[in-house]
């Protein structure tokens, strides 16, 4: 048998497929599910991160007026909420 990378990936390849295809309908779904749930979470920790930047940013520009700045604040706190 040849051992070179591209016949060992090949059987690395295979084994996986016949791994997937051998898999329950159901632990396909609980799988999926799981990675699903894992996918939304870094969204929403990526998403958290960016307002928390933005809000840093917005907030530590003194640049305007009062009414500006409390305009800004209610902006604020209206995308707190809704995260």
């Amino acid at each position: 048998m040849d051992y070179s990378m591209d016949n060992i990936n090949i059987y690395i390849h295979n084994l996986y497929n016949e791994y997937i295809l051998n898999l329950l309908k159901e632990e396909k779904n609980e799988i999926l599910e799981e990675t699903l749930r894992n996918i939304l979470k870094i969204i929403l920790c990526d998403v958290e991160a960016t307002v928390r930047k933005s809000a840093k940013i917005v907030l530590q520009n003194k640049k305007g007026d009062t009414h500006l700045m409390f305009k800004r604040a209610k902006g604020l706190q209206s995308l707190g909420k809704m995260i």
